[in-house]
C-alpha cells in the first residue's frame, strides 16, 4: 500500500495549536500525576491522531476524581472523568463543587483535599506502541498500538520538541512518515522515588516500523469512565456528608456496590494502574 493510501487512517497534526493547546492547560493547573510505564529503559513512538477522532491533537488531556475514603486512602470509591476539565471554580461537576463545601465544614487546605480525590488529577494521553532497542517491531502483544499515560516529566519533554522557540524543535513527532522514536527510562518503584527520563533517538525523521499500525490506531476519545449521577451522589452523601447528597438505602446500588464489572479499580499486579473490576476476575479466575 502506498503511503497516500495510509492518509486514510490518520489526521496530522497542527504544531503551533497543539502546543499552544497544551501550554494554555498547563496554566490552568500543576496537578500532575504519573503513569508507570515498565521498569528500565524502553524505546516508544507517538501514532498520529485517529482519523475522525474528537480530541483534536494526537495526545489528549482529560481531568479524573480518584475519589477516596476521607479515612482510608487506600480505599477507592469511584473513578469519574471531571466535567469541569481542570477548572474547579466552574459548576458543571458535582464531586468539584463538593470539595469547597468539605473544605468549609472541616477546615480542610487545599492540599488534603486533593488527596482524597475532591479535585481532580490531570492526564495525558497519547497512542503509543513499543519497540525493539533498535526501533524494530517487537512480537506479540507488546508489540502493539496502545494508550500511553504519560508521565509528567515525559510530557514535558515531548511537547518541547514541538515548541517552535526550543532549541530541541524537532516538529510533529507523532508523523507516520517524518517522526521520531525515543526512549524512556523509569527508575524506582514507589510513588515518592520513581523518576523518568526522555530523550529522542533520532534528529532526521524516521518512518513508522510497521504502517499497518496505522490501520489500529487507539481510540483516546474512548479513554474516559463517566460515573453515573447516582452514584456519584451516593459516594458523596454516604462519606462526605457536608456535600449534602443522601447516602444509598441498603440494597440501593451505592458507592460499595461492587456488582458493576465495568467500574475501575486499582490493578494489584500494575501500580498506579486500573482495571475493570470485571476483566480483574477474568484474571483473578484463570490464575
Amino acid at each position: 500500500m502506498s503511503k497516500e493510501n495510509y492518509s486514510d487512517y490518520f489526521e496530522e497534526t497542527d504544531l503551533d495549536k497543539a502546543h499552544d493547546a497544551w501550554n494554555e492547560d498547563k496554566a490552568k493547573s500543576e496537578w500532575s500525576k504519573t503513569s508507570r510505564p515498565a521498569q528500565g529503559e524502553h524505546v516508544y513512538r507517538a501514532l498520529p491522531k485517529r482519523k475522525g477522532a474528537k480530541h483534536e491533537h494526537f495526545y489528549r488531556i482529560v481531568y479524573i476524581h480518584y475519589l477516596r475514603h476521607p479515612e482510608d486512602r487506600d480505599n477507592l470509591l469511584l473513578v469519574t472523568l471531571c466535567p469541569n476539565d481542570g477548572d474547579a471554580k466552574e459548576a458543571k461537576c458535582d464531586i468539584c463543587k463538593g470539595a469547597r463545601l468539605v473544605r468549609k465544614a472541616n477546615g480542610w487546605d487545599w492540599k488534603k483535599t486533593k488527596e482524597v480525590g475532591l479535585y481532580p488529577d490531570r492526564k495525558m494521553f497519547l497512542g503509543a506502541v513499543r519497540l525493539t532497542n533498535q526501533g524494530g517491531v517487537l512480537d506479540g502483544d507488546d508489540g502493539k498500538p496502545f494508550v500511553m499515560d504519560v508521565p509528567y516529566d515525559v510530557e514535558t519533554s515531548l511537547m518541547t520538541l514541538l515548541n517552535r522557540e526550543s532549541p530541541r524543535f524537532f516538529g510533529d513527532i507523532s508523523h507516520p512518515f517524518e517522526g521520531i522514536n525515543f526512549s524512556i527510562e523509569r527508575k524506582g518503584k514507589g510513588r515518592q522515588d520513581t523518576k523518568y527520563s526522555f530523550d529522542p533517538l533520532n534528529r532526521k525523521p524516521l518512518e513508522l516500523a510497521n504502517l499497518e499500525w496505522l490501520k489500529d490506531l487507539p481510540d483516546l476519545d474512548a479513554v474516559e469512565t463517566l460515573m453515573g449521577v447516582e452514584r456519584i451522589h451516593h459516594a458523596l452523601g454516604e462519606h462526605y456528608p457536608a456535600t449534602g447528597y443522601l447516602p444509598p438505602v441498603d440494597g440501593g446500588g451505592g458507592a460499595d456496590d461492587d456488582d458493576d464489572e465495568d467500574d475501575l479499580v486499582p490493578d494489584p499486579d500494575n501500580a498506579g494502574a486500573m482495571i475493570t473490576r470485571g476483566d480483574l476476575k477474568k484474571r483473578q479466575a484463570s490464575a
